[in-house]
C-alpha cells in the first residue's frame, strides 16, 4: 500500500506569493518615492474618513481641495510652503463635526498646477479670493499655517468684509 500523496495547496501558496509580491512592490515604491507614497497614503486616509476631493474652476488654474462636514460655518485651511492640503489630515475630521471645512492646494502645490501668474504671495492671495468667490460664501474663517498664514493675513487685510475669523498656526509633529 503506497502512502497517499498530499495535494499541493495551490490557493494558499498563490495567496502567499501575491502578498509577498505586494509587500515587495510597496517597499520599492517607498524606497523610490517616499514623500509621494506618504502623501498617497494620507490622501486615502482622508477619503476613508469622509472627506470629499474636488476641483474648483477659478479660471486659468483649477484649484484642488478636500471638503469635509455637512453643515456649519465655512472654514478654509491654507497650507504652508512645501506642503499641500494633506497637511491638515488630523484637523480636517475634527473641525468637520461643527464646520464645513475646505483644505485647498495652493497653485504649484499638491494637485493644483502652477498658476500662470507665478508663485508670489499676491498670486496666492488672488487664487484664495477666486476660490472663495467660486464657493459663494460671503464670510469665512481662514486658518493659515506658515506661508498659508501670510496668505491668509494678506487676504484678511485686503478683504476684511469676507473674513469672520483669522487663525494663524504652526503645525508641529514630533518624532519622540
Amino acid at each position: 500500500m503506497s502512502p497517499l500523496k498530499k495535494p499541493f495547496p495551490l490557493l494558499p501558496t498563490l495567496g502567499t506569493l501575491v502578498t509577498a509580491g505586494s509587500i515587495a512592490a510597496l517597499g520599492v515604491q517607498v524606497y523610490r518615492r517616499p514623500w509621494e507614497t506618504l502623501v498617497s497614503v494620507i490622501r486615502a486616509g482622508m477619503l476613508l474618513t469622509g472627506a470629499h476631493e474636488g476641483t474648483c474652476d477659478v479660471g486659468s488654474t483649477p484649484i484642488h481641495y478636500y471638503r469635509a462636514g455637512q453643515h456649519g460655518p465655512p472654514v478654509i485651511l491654507i497650507h504652508g510652503l512645501g506642503s499641500s492640503a494633506e497637511v491638515w489630515v488630523s484637523l480636517l475630521p475634527r473641525l468637520s463635526r461643527k464646520y464645513m471645512v475646505y483644505a485647498l492646494d495652493l497653485p504649484g502645490f499638491g494637485k493644483t498646477p502652477l498658476a500662470p501668474e507665478g508663485t508670489a504671495l499676491r498670486t496666492h492671495v488672488l487664487y484664495v479670493e477666486r476660490f472663495l468667490n467660486a464657493l459663494g460664501y460671503p464670510r469665512v474663517t481662514l486658518v493659515g499655517n506658515s506661508l498659508g498664514g501670510w496668505i491668509a493675513t494678506l487676504f484678511a487685510a485686503e478683504h476684511p468684509e469676507q473674513v469672520n475669523h483669522l487663525y494663524l498656526c504652526l503645525l508641529y509633529t514630533s518624532d519622540a
